[in-house]
């Protein structure tokens, strides 16, 4: 059902809001930053505006994969802000699967961020990082949010809209369904292409880690060599190991890196092969010295 949404101060208790932006590992000064971003700024904001259910990825606390957790939320939830601040490639990559359910979404970013030219042209707001800029922040945040449940939701414009609906005219259709199907081939390409990315850089990074995790993934005996090989050639990865558990299933125990970019590159190769994240170990002893 299209049509113009329910305004923000209608205060429905339902009603939910996600938050895109850098993490980093815990105690980070990237995650310093978001945590205080959030808590002084985009949470008392949206709450005055009558938003109840307000999370980020790393405050997720359900049982689950967080990646379907992630997806879900931001295709789903009433608002997405995200923070555009060092243009994070997960960041960017979310951004595109909000744009493609066509919903409100807010975007701000510390002054002098260089925006790219794809998301240039939307309504960004920029701030100071610092206790006045905090305020402006939070003030403008209101207004934005205000206007952007003003827009019906088949009005609603974005760079992954745009470029689908060109497409598809292209072809000849302006069906709806082709429309959604040309944007979810098209967002699995870009995930693709930002794994890539990501596994190249981390293989630069060389073996200087200090803490370890173990990581058992649960898949079909038919797919665990490949698994297994493409896990050993990470530089993150200190072991490999593939156990038969039966009726054809196998688990595959990896130990890395115990971070949460670690998981959710670990957790993308074993689609690939059809595994699933099956459990988790405390972390290992980080002593242990790396595979030469």
């Amino acid at each position: 059902m299209t049509g113009k949404p329910a305004g923000p101060n209608q205060r429905t208790p339902s009603r939910s809001a996600f938050v895109v932006a850098r993490i980093g590992d815990k105690d980070s000064p990237e995650r310093r930053l978001t945590d205080d971003l959030i808590a002084a700024v985009i949470r008392p904001a949206l709450e005055e505006l009558g938003f109840g259910d307000i999370k980020a990825a790393h405050e997720m606390d359900q049982p689950g994969s967080i990646t379907k957790q992630v997806i879900g939320r931001l295709l789903t939830d009433d608002l997405v802000v995200v923070d555009l601040t060092g243009l994070n490639p997960n960041v960017m990559y979310e951004l595109a699967v909000r744009h493609a359910s066509r919903k409100p979404v807010i975007t701000i970013a510390v002054e002098g961020t260089d925006l790219p030219f794809d998301v240039a042209d939307q309504r960004t707001i920029p701030y100071v990082n610092d206790i006045g800029g905090g305020r402006i922040l939070e003030k403008e945040l209101r207004s934005y949010v205000e206007s952007a449940f003003e827009i019906k939701d088949e009005e609603r414009d974005n760079p992954i809209y745009r470029v689908a609906e060109a497409e598809v005219i292209k072809a000849g259709t302006g069906q709806e369904s082709e429309i959604n199907t040309y944007i979810v081939r098209a967002l699995d390409r870009l995930e693709s292409q930002l794994t890539r990315l990501e596994l190249e850089q981390v293989d630069k990074k060389g073996p200087e880690r200090k803490h370890l995790r173990g990581y058992i993934f649960e898949g079909p005996t038919s797919n665990s060599g490949g698994f297994e090989t493409e896990v050993r050639g990470l530089e993150i990865v200190q072991t490999a190991n593939t156990a038969d558990i039966g009726k054809g299933l196998a688990h595959v125990s990896v130990e890395a890196e115990a971070n949460d970019r670690t998981r959710q590159i670990l957790v993308h190769a074993a689609r690939q092969h059809k595994f699933t994240l099956h459990d988790l170990t405390q972390p290992l002893d980080p002593t242990r010295k790396w595979k030469i």
